[in-house]
């Protein structure tokens, strides 16, 4: 019987989250931990953190001066777009991965750094 993969998806958390949000992702981080941990048998458990993400919508809705503060604090001085997440949590539920569980993975263009 092939094994599954259970993949959880959230936002990225940044160094100025405030108190309250950073609790829930928190326990977020430690539910992908313990399911990893408690269902190996059964499959993997894994976590993409999203970051920014350009859409059409997005792009549409943000004038440049927004988009220049939402892209300054990324490493690599962008927004991904979705994509970049799709192909993460392709990664993440393929074979390619089946050694990796219990796994954040920031796809933030470098905000989590």
């Amino acid at each position: 019987m092939p094994r599954s993969s259970s993949l959880r998806r959230s936002p990225v958390a940044r160094g100025r989250t405030r108190p309250p949000i950073k609790t829930p992702k928190g326990g977020a981080v430690m539910l992908v931990r313990t399911l990893a941990k408690e269902l190996a048998s059964l499959g993997r458990a894994n976590r993409v953190c999203s970051g920014p993400t350009t859409t059409d919508k997005t792009l549409a809705l943000t004038d440049t001066a927004r988009l220049k503060r939402i892209t300054d604090p990324t490493l690599l001085g962008g927004v991904g777009g979705p994509r970049q997440q799709a192909m993460a949590t392709l990664l993440f539920a393929g074979e390619d991965a089946s050694c990796v569980a219990g796994v954040d993975l920031p796809v933030d263009d470098g905000i989590a750094a």
